[in-house]
């Protein structure tokens, strides 16, 4: 509660007006003034006289209550105390309190940036006393022909200067917009490189993966089919096949990949219910897309296959116990005598047009006694998940 008083005292302190507003009211008001006295500087002379004064006094002000500010903190600093690095919350709230107590305290650099401005006012200013003060420059009064000119007004030095304000501002403006169009094109390019090299090198490992199988396969002394579980040859095939689906995540592709990781186990018998040679337990097979493919009689048990897509695969007398399939699409696809329990079905995204593992249509199998259960144990889950 105290952090929200100091914070509000503090943020609640008046702001200064712009020094440009009240510059160029100042220029206006002395320009006015002097244009009405005889004998006085011109309309123009007194606003761009006034502006500069405006200007020197705002910024000279600022430079002297600045300084003053600064010493102060520093004194006020040096007498507190100040909490310890770790209390956060409490250095928060002494920062809060000095800056009600001391003011604001500029930093060196705004220092610096009040002192060039003041100079550059000065010097602004001088020069246009100089230009005044001399007729060769054309400010002042001076005659041409007998005719007597006028001296410059405001509006002779906005038609001087208007054309290199617009021009510099342009200037200004094309040059920022190319530079951060060129900004963002290298960006987007970088961005693009990166997305190129990185499918890159996960091609690499899809190819380095199904090498190293391949090279197990054809061994002639011990050939990895033929192995025994427990075989160091096993070990090493579900090794690599954990490695290499774990370093892929569910985008640039990987979902194309992890399919042909497993079309290559099951082509290659290496994964057939009766006598599976390499155990896809906790393989990453998150949202791999696997619409159509043929698992018949695969053993897929204990697989991550969450927001795998199944749709019209065929999973027919597939193992699939112990597979996480949530959110799992399993439209129109052929589980038949499928090794799936209810709590599994239920946890799936869409079994919609399924043939179920009884055989039956799923809208048929909705209305026998475990397509019942499964109703309960679905709400049962979307009630856990607050659907």
């Amino acid at each position: 509660m105290q952090q929200t008083d100091l914070e509000q005292q503090s943020r609640g302190r008046d702001q200064p007006a712009s020094p440009l507003a009240v510059s160029l009211v100042a220029g206006f008001i002395v320009g006015s003034i002097t244009g009405n006295l005889p004998g006085g500087l011109s309309i123009g002379e007194g606003f761009l006289s006034g502006v500069a004064i405006a200007l020197l006094t705002i910024y000279g002000s600022a430079l002297v209550v600045g300084y003053v500010r600064m010493q102060k903190g520093r004194e006020g600093a040096a007498e507190e105390k100040p909490p310890p690095a770790t209390a956060p919350r409490a250095q928060e709230e002494h920062q809060l309190y000095r800056e009600q107590q001391f003011g604001w305290r500029p930093t060196r650099r705004q220092l610096l940036w009040a002192a060039a401005i003041i100079g550059v006012v000065a010097l602004f200013l001088l020069l246009i006393g100089l230009g005044y003060a001399y007729r060769w420059t054309g400010f002042g009064q001076y005659k041409v022909d007998g005719e007597v000119q006028p001296a410059k007004s405001l509006w002779d030095w906005l038609s001087l200067l208007i054309i290199p304000i617009v021009l510099a501002i342009g200037g200004y403006w094309f040059n920022h917009s190319e530079n951060s169009r060129s900004q963002d094109m290298a960006a987007k390019r970088a961005e693009s490189d990166q997305q190129i090299a990185e499918q890159r090198r996960h091609d690499d490992a899809l190819q380095a993966y199904l090498d190293n199988i391949g090279e197990l396969l054809l061994h002639k002394d011990q050939p990895l089919r033929r192995s025994k579980e427990g075989d160091e040859v096993q070990t090493i095939a579900r090794a690599r096949t954990l490695t290499v689906l774990h370093s892929w995540l569910a985008r640039l592709g990987d979902e194309d990949r992890k399919r042909s990781v497993l079309q290559f186990l099951y082509e290659s018998k290496l994964i057939s219910k009766d006598r599976p040679v390499v155990d896809l337990r906790d393989t990453n097979l998150m949202g791999a897309y696997l619409t159509y493919i043929n698992l018949s009689a695969a053993d897929l048990s204990g697989a991550w296959l969450s927001d795998a897509k199944l749709y019209r695969a065929n999973l027919n007398e597939a193992n699939l116990r112990g597979a996480d399939l949530s959110d799992a699409d399993l439209g129109a696809t052929n589980l038949s005598d499928s090794e799936i329990t209810g709590e599994q079905l239920a946890r799936v995204k869409s079994l919609e047009g399924a043939t179920m593992p009884d055989g039956q249509n799923y809208e048929d199998w909705l209305k026998t006694s475990e397509g019942k259960k499964y109703q309960d144990l679905r709400k049962q889950y979307e009630d856990d998940l607050g659907i």
